[in-house]
């Protein structure tokens, strides 16, 4: 189950970290994490941790349905 959920995040990580936009908004969570977690904020560090989870998810969602949009466009042409 954990090599199965490595190779999730490896594959949603390499696919954001394409797009300058994704790569920002994960790179920004990233650094409000660690800046937390240095400054023994449990709570925030925590909250920070939480809105990165629901920011990747939407990431996933919005590229999901670009490519889903896209495929669509290839089929009518």
């Amino acid at each position: 189950l954990m090599q199965l959920m490595r190779s999730s995040v490896e594959t949603s990580i390499k696919r954001l970290y394409l797009r300058a936009r994704p790569k920002k908004i994960i790179d920004d969570d990233h650094k409000a994490i660690f800046t937390h977690i240095m400054a023994r904020e449990p709570e925030k560090a925590q909250s920070a941790a939480i809105k990165h989870v629901r920011n990747v998810n939407l990431l996933l969602q919005e590229m999901d349905r670009e490519e889903k949009r896209d495929t669509r466009a290839m089929e009518w042409r």
